[in-house]
């Protein structure tokens, strides 16, 4: 509903007359056929009202001072900044962990123990083959976890032989070392022990090769002429000790292997948190595997711990590689949801099975045989610790939240083809800014903007992403910085609501004007919110940052040199002359003597105006008054605007009077029931301030409209 200057109807209105005038029209028909003949005159009130701010904003309740100006406020919005939801951790990594499974390249350490009877002495000539004493024992191979080494070629090794001489005689040992195809892995030169003695030494097989197994072949015979003791004997051990293959061929292979190390040791960011809850996200750890076995590998992630509080698990299983270096992948995802991170308790367990009915393992394979790392995506339910963002650059989070505007959250009321036409100088921001989070939050880059919204209510963007916001006349984004007196940033502490007020006119400007032009806007927050100031503090996924916006648009306007009208209807009672009276339009007109009508004007704004007024006879609502037939348009009352301060305000208030004449005809339409009184205001810049119009809440316009009638009376009328 629009609210204007009431046009004040004549019926029951004071009528002013001199003392001793009649008092009515019927008291002057009495007077008519007595006395001598004369005139008396009615002064009609017509239209009287001040025209105030409050008469023209359509709910006063909107009003508000911004300084000394009136200011008509919007309705709140409420633009919650969602701060926790941004929290998250993008490509974090597992350090690699890496297995060599060198072990398959190693022998576990066997031992042969022997006894041999030492031979007679010789005797002159050959030694008969019967007195040659012989012994001969098999060793086969193992891994140190029981593969079975069907080949090998030696890298590095060593074998060693222990004799002890059990009988009272000197002897000399023979030995030598053949694998199962008679190649030679090791070689001891013969030895003497004397009786009773015991003889150490030892050999290198490196470089050496073996298929099968290795038969160690050991002879012994006395010395001079000592006659040996039934049953005495000389033992031989022979030990040969882990060596280091240079290649290997495995059978039944059933390799395990085990190892523990901190997966986030690099992950500087979430090691400065104490804990971290998981909203959202997963975790995917790949391996590669070079060996020509499949490996089986079990995890147990100590430290990130599922609902229940337990660790996570899971199995890994590879497919055997070719055996050329080349390698084969599995991959194992964990789903962290609801999942709990405590950095400092992180460590895995790796245990693993490497299977195969046969194969061959050489350096080449063994080199990085097992190589496992992760990556994964997490969207943060919680943080707690001590939050330092120069640590953990994720608690600086881009955020940006909207809120359409509509016209109806500005009451103009009148005022609206006011503003539609003109300037918005003077605007200002209230923003009640509300922490939720256990941490205090330092907004920076952080702008309120404008954006007309596409038809479908979407918020327009460049080809980067960014909001397409209204640009001033320069071509530059309209956008209000959101920060603390004389700083760069605002600062808001843990779980508190700080208090900013700004200056908004050009984005005020710009959004009010494409609301009354029916076009839809929004006003986007946007920036950069940082957690955290290395203190204890704790922030969550719920946790957010509220701005409760009201914005007052200050009455200052620079109007355009055409102006702005505004226009506004009121239904009057006229004299109802045909029943209260018993007079008709017509016997009044009869004696009328003469009419005119004057108005006059105080202006205390700082506008010049143009004040036209038309009635018209009946109720016709809103319709215009000035183009309907038989409408009466009293004389345009130009008002100059006062002189103004350079700021648009009125120095001393300026009044205009008009006074024309008004004729019978112009007259009827307030004689008869009722009335349509049309009120038509132009308003102009003023003459100072640039047109700069800057509207108080003393401002107004005093207007006064009325008819002064003389009635013929007397001489036997």
């Amino acid at each position: 509903m629009r609210t204007s200057i009431q046009l004040l109807g004549v019926l029951g209105a004071a009528v002013a007359v001199a003392s001793c005038e009649p008092a009515s029209i019927t008291e002057a028909r009495d007077q008519l056929a007595r006395g001598p003949a004369r005139t008396f005159t009615l002064t009609i009130p017509v239209a009287e009202d001040t025209l105030d701010i409050s008469k023209l904003i359509e709910d006063t309740t909107d009003l508000v001072a911004v300084g000394d100006l009136q200011a008509v406020q919007s309705d709140p919005q409420s633009v919650d900044v969602a701060v926790g939801t941004e929290l998250k951790f993008d490509n974090l990594s597992f350090d690699q962990f890496t297995f060599g499974y060198d072990q398959m390249l190693r022998t576990a350490q066997v031992t042969t123990a022997s006894t041999v009877t030492l031979a007679p002495p010789a005797l002159p000539g050959p030694l008969p083959a019967a007195a040659q004493q012989q012994v001969m024992d098999t060793v086969r191979f193992d891994t140190p976890d029981g593969s079975d080494v069907v080949a090998a070629t030696v890298d590095t090794g060593t074998v060693v032989r222990t004799l002890v001489n059990n009988t009272i005689c000197d002897g000399t040992i023979t030995m030598s070392l053949l694998d199962s195809i008679g190649n030679p892995v090791a070689s001891f030169p013969n030895q003497q022990v004397n009786a009773g003695q015991t003889f150490t030494d030892s050999v290198r097989a490196d470089g050496a090769t073996m298929s099968q197994f290795v038969e160690v072949d050991i002879q012994g015979s006395a010395l001079g002429g000592c006659t040996i003791i039934p049953g005495s004997s000389v033992s031989a051990d022979v030990t040969f000790r882990p060596m280091t293959l240079a290649s290997v061929d495995l059978q039944n292979v059933n390799e395990t292997f085990s190892d523990t190390y901190d997966p986030l040791a690099s992950e500087t960011r979430i090691q400065g948190v104490d804990q971290v809850v998981i909203n959202s996200g997963s975790y995917t750890i790949t391996a590669q595997n070079r060996l020509p076995v499949a490996l089986s590998v079990s995890l147990t992630l100590n430290g990130i711990l599922d609902g229940a509080g337990a660790p996570l698990t899971g199995t890994l299983n590879i497919a055997a590689a070719p055996g050329d270096g080349s390698t084969t992948t599995g991959t194992l995802n964990f789903n962290l949801a609801g999942v709990t991170i405590i950095p400092s308790q992180a460590m895995v367990d790796i245990s693993g099975t490497a299977t195969a009915a046969l194969a061959t393992i050489t350096p080449t394979v063994i080199t990085n045989a097992v190589v496992a790392d992760g990556t994964g995506d997490l969207e943060v339910e919680s943080l707690a610790g001590p939050l330092d963002p120069a640590v953990t650059p994720e608690l600086a989070v881009t955020v940006e939240e909207s809120e359409e505007i509509t016209r109806d959250d500005f009451g103009l009321g009148d005022f609206e083809d006011a503003v539609k036409g003109s300037t918005i100088n003077v605007a200002t921001a209230q923003l009640d800014i509300t922490n939720t989070a256990a941490t205090p939050l330092v907004l920076s880059s952080f702008t309120l903007g404008v954006v007309e919204l596409t038809p479908a209510g979407g918020i327009p963007r460049d080809g980067l992403g960014n909001p397409v916001y209204e640009v001033d006349s320069q071509g530059s984004p309209i956008l209000v910085d959101v920060v603390d007196p004389g700083q760069t940033t605002l600062s808001i502490a843990r779980s508190a609501t700080t208090q900013v007020t700004l200056s908004v006119a050009p984005l005020a400007d710009r959004l009010v004007h494409l609301v009354l032009d029916d076009r839809r806007a929004a006003i986007i927050a946007a920036g950069t919110a940082t957690a955290g100031d290395g203190s204890q503090s704790s922030i969550e996924r719920s946790d957010i940052v509220g701005v409760l916006l009201n914005v007052a648009v200050g009455l200052d306007f620079t109007v355009p040199d055409t102006g702005v009208v505004f226009t506004s209807n009121a239904n009057q009672e006229g004299l109802e002359t045909d029943s209260t009276l018993n007079t008709s339009p017509d016997e009044v007109i009869e004696v009328l003597v003469g009419a005119t009508a004057t108005s006059v004007v105080r202006n205390n704004t700082p506008f010049g105006l143009e004040v036209d007024v038309a009635y018209v006879e009946g109720d016709l609502g809103d319709t215009d008054v000035f183009t309907q037939p038989g409408a009466v348009q009293l004389d345009r009352i130009t008002v100059a605007a006062p002189d103004l301060d350079a700021t648009g305000r009125v120095i001393q208030p300026v009044t205009s009077t008009v006074t024309v004449e008004v004729t019978g005809d112009e007259l009827r339409p307030l004689l008869e029931k009722d009335f349509t009184a049309s009120l038509r205001v132009r308003l102009l810049p003023g003459s100072g301030a640039g047109g700069r119009s800057a509207l108080r809440a003393t401002d107004n316009v005093i207007f006064k409209a009325s008819v002064t009638v003389q009635l013929r009376s007397g001489g036997g009328q």
